[in-house]
């Protein structure tokens, strides 16, 4: 018996069981050890939180501003005072952490409609005021966009406003020609939906070619402090999908595809230190592809004879039904800095540890096409090597195994190294302000599905060709940049920047070997 039969044997035997007892039995130990490390604590001296003020500045809140930027003030509402309060950690009467503290600042920054977040405790004998302060920035952005470069050609209008009535609620809508295709998107997000801490959002693509919607709905983990979250997902679409080869289609078919996940999550641990996450949910995914007909041709506007009719390259249909497991071990070490991806706006990066391991238990006996284990895993951590400098690695993967052995093989390396440099003034002379931003990534894959395919291009990572001009199962990219800001604040309304950069990579179909001496651009 082979070694795949073995397994395969062992699956059916123990399939789910073995799950649920390793969650049965993990799950209580973790509980009981948290118990018996707070029973060895020493009390300490409790202060509370006496009161919370809210500032909400204005987006021009400097004195003796003129008319155009008191207009501007008027004409943004500005962003409701429950909406900050929302997002803290703490209320009055709760004992003070600066745990918390910390945690609610972090909340305050993911907001899109806020900047120059702060919240600074006042101590007072045995309580705290805090002052939490804020500033809105404009959130209502018409926008027109044309190009026709890097092998794509792309118009559209529309209008995304992040802070609706200032509630903190995402609407946007757009109409566009993409690709030969024209699209009407639509997309709701209501992170804090019915004044709640669950999040709702929606969206609906219709195309001259098909249709997409995608929904959510949950309670995401805000914090290292939230002690559960859960979520319910679906996706569905009917779309023209497509195989590339030098930029151009080599192949297209018609895919419908339906999906539905949901999971709820118990986070265990010690939220200031290092955290141990499970959980138990349930996937299905249907997809089936069909050859294009000649509408199919006309609604992405590709030649039926400039691409391949044979058969032999659709896609099997796939379907997938049973409960999914995961284990997330996780970190917290924040580094909280500006100039990375953004001006002068501070962003949170976790450079900690985290693992997780998922895997979908997948029975023909639960409406799979055939008995089917799908595993990923993922692990990351990061290092300061100096205060404004950090480099973050991941390695990942993921498989799938049934009666035809493993199949859909991926794994991958990546590497990001950021280092803010800040004023250059070589000889006083001042040349703006610098950050070095580069990014490593290698993937290797074996036996894809027929509709997947490693692409690289314009849009993802090689600048200065065309978008998806080589394809491949294994590929590897180097960006290099450095990224300056020459001129900030210009009339209190953008920035002046710019980037000098560096792509190299490629993609084969024959290992990593081939790729180094034969295929890198």
């Amino acid at each position: 018996m082979s070694i795949h039969q073995t397994y395969k044997a062992q699956f059916k035997k123990l399939g789910w069981a073995w799950c649920l007892l390793l969650f049965a039995a993990v799950i209580p130990l973790e509980l009981w050890a948290e118990q018996e490390n707070d029973s060895g604590k020493i009390p300490a001296v409790e202060l509370r939180v006496r009161s919370i003020k809210i500032e909400i500045r204005e987006i021009f809140d400097e004195t003796g501003i003129g008319a155009f930027y008191r207009g501007v003030n008027k004409l943004k509402i500005q962003t409701k005072e429950e909406v900050v309060r929302r997002e803290l950690m703490l209320r009055e009467g709760d004992v003070f952490n600066e745990f918390l503290v910390e945690e609610s600042e972090r909340n305050l920054r993911a907001l899109p409609f806020l900047r120059q977040v702060s919240i600074i405790p006042l101590y007072d004998g045995n309580v705290v005021d805090l002052l939490v302060s804020v500033q809105d920035t404009w959130t209502l952005y018409p926008f027109i966009n044309w190009s026709s470069g890097s092998g794509t050609d792309k118009k559209g209008i529309g209008i995304a406003e992040s802070n609706v009535f200032g509630y903190g609620k995402r609407l946007e809508f757009l109409a566009a020609k993409d690709e030969g295709r024209d699209k009407i998107e639509g997309v709701w997000d209501d992170r804090r939906f019915l004044g709640t801490y669950h999040q709702l959002s929606a969206g609906h693509f219709q195309r001259s070619d098909g249709y997409r919607t995608v929904g959510t709905i949950g309670r995401p983990f805000r914090s290292f402090a939230d002690s559960y979250a859960w979520s319910v997902n679906g996706d569905s679409f009917d779309l023209v999908g497509r195989l590339f080869k030098g930029g151009e289609e080599r192949y297209i078919f018609r895919q419908r595809h339906n999906a539905f996940t949901t999971g709820y999550t118990w986070s265990l641990g010690e939220p200031e230190e290092e955290l141990h996450r499970y959980t138990v949910g349930y996937d299905y995914t249907r997809d089936e592809f069909i050859e294009a007909d000649e509408e199919d041709f006309e609604d992405v506007n590709v030649d039926p004879s400039s691409v391949s009719r044979d058969p032999e390259l659709l896609p099997a249909d796939r379907e997938f039904s049973g409960p999914l497991f995961s284990f997330q071990r996780l970190e917290r070490d924040f580094l909280s800095i500006n100039f990375v991806d953004r001006f002068e706006r501070v962003e949170d990066f976790n450079l900690g540890n985290d693992f997780t391991l998922s895997a979908q238990i997948a029975p023909e006996a639960l409406g799979s096409i055939r008995d089917t284990l799908l595993v990923k895993s993922y692990i990351s951590d990061g290092w300061r090597p100096t205060p404004t400098s950090f480099l973050r690695g991941e390695l990942r993967g993921s498989v799938r195994s049934d009666d035809d052995g493993l199949s859909n093989v991926l794994a991958g390396v990546d590497l990001k190294y950021f280092n803010v440099l800040g004023a250059v003034l070589p000889r006083g002379i001042y040349l703006g302000k610098h950050t070095l931003a580069s990014a490593f990534s290698i993937d290797y894959g074996d036996d894809f599905d027929k509709d997947y395919e490693l692409v690289l291009g314009a849009s993802n990572g090689l600048r200065g060709y065309s978008d998806r001009t080589f394809v491949g199962s294994q590929r590897m990219v180097l960006n290099l940049e450095d990224r300056f800001h020459v001129v900030e604040d210009v009339l209190r309304l953008f920035n002046i920047g710019g980037a000098v950069f560096f792509d190299g990579g490629g993609t084969t179909y024959h290992g990593l070997g081939d790729l180094i001496s034969d295929n890198l651009y």
